[in-house]
C-alpha cells in the first residue's frame, strides 16, 4: 500500500538522500530512486533498495545485461502479464 512504501522510504533514509538532492542544487544525480536488487524479480520490499539515480544508472550500465559477453541481453521485463 501507499502508506506501507511511505514507512519503507523513510526507514531507507529517504529523508537524508532528500536533502543532499537538494542541497546539490536538485542535481539529478542525487535524486533518490528505488531501484529492484535483482533486475529480473518484483518490486517487493525485500528486492528494493534506496540509492542516488546516479547509483541505478551505473548499476545498470555496469550489471551483467549490458556486459558485451552477457548471454542474456534482455533489456525489457514482463511486469505484468494479463490473462483473459
Amino acid at each position: 500500500t501507499k502508506d506501507q512504501l511511505i514507512k519503507w522510504l523513510y526507514k531507507k533514509g529517504l529523508k537524508n538522500k532528500w536533502k543532499t538532492y537538494i542541497n546539490s542544487g536538485y542535481n539529478k544525480d542525487f535524486k533518490p530512486s528505488i531501484d529492484r536488487i535483482n533486475d529480473y524479480g518484483i518490486y517487493a520490499f525485500k528486492n528494493m533498495q534506496l540509492i542516488t539515480w546516479r547509483e541505478n544508472l551505473l548499476k545498470g550500465v555496469r550489471g551483467i545485461k549490458h556486459h558485451r559477453n552477457a548471454t542474456n541481453k534482455n533489456l525489457c521485463k514482463r511486469v505484468f502479464i494479463w490473462n483473459n
